[in-house]
């Protein structure tokens, strides 16, 4: 219980609505509240040590986007994404992330380009080291060089928004160490474009990589 009350108040600029729609969805996101879970007004609002009014808010803006449902006379429920909800957001992804690239190429800085290389070095030596948490924080920086040097700020937090949904996915395909090795080649393909000033080139290869990545998964979870 003080962990939600702690969380709370983190931010006191945000209205509590907005705060307690965040904590829920990043408990969502991280499954700490799995698929199915009901979620219980009073006793969040007990948690949070508010009235029931902005908790009924937060349910209706996670109803909205689909990561809750309210049963009727049954109460509201995680709902989770299925295969076409990621097949959709990667689809978006593709298109957000291959702008960001493009825009990269053309604005990326010495300062930015190094801190490239440095990144790849380290998702090889994660892969020696096999060393998959190594890795996985890689391809976080890897994204935020590229986002950071795109110089599109409402850009950058669009993709950092629809990448929350997908935060599960990558722990699946990351988890293959055959699927990290290609991620490298992939992103050194991305920077080498970035790097030539082929904003074309960098928006197509970081299109393909977002779409194996999809394919990947989609391919880990069928049946």
């Amino acid at each position: 219980m003080s962990e939600l009350i702690d969380d709370l108040n983190g931010d006191e600029l945000k209205p509590i609505r907005d705060q307690i729609y965040e904590i829920l969805r990043r408990k969502i996101f991280t499954s700490q509240y799995n698929v199915g879970k009901k979620l219980i007004e009073n006793e969040i609002a007990k948690q949070m040590n508010v009235s029931r009014t902005p908790v009924r808010e937060a349910f209706r803006k996670l109803e909205i986007e689909g990561l809750v449902e309210h049963k009727p006379r049954k109460g509201v429920f995680v709902k989770g994404l299925d295969r076409s909800d990621i097949t959709e957001i990667y689809s978006i992804r593709s298109v957000l992330e291959g702008l960001a690239a493009k825009n990269a190429a053309k604005n990326i800085n010495d300062e930015e380009l190094k801190k490239f290389k440095n990144i790849i070095s380290k998702m090889k030596t994660a892969i020696k080291l096999d060393d998959s948490e190594l890795f996985k924080r890689s391809c976080i920086e890897f994204n935020d060089v590229i986002r950071n040097a795109s110089k599109m700020p409402r850009l950058h937090k669009m993709i950092s928004q629809l990448k929350e949904y997908t935060q599960e996915t990558r722990e699946i395909t990351l988890s293959d160490k055959n699927r990290r090795r290609k991620v490298v080649k992939e992103h050194e393909a991305i920077y080498k474009a970035i790097y030539n000033n082929d904003s074309e080139k960098a928006e197509a290869v970081t299109k393909e990589h977002l779409e194996k990545a999809k394919n990947k998964f989609l391919e880990a979870t069928k049946g």
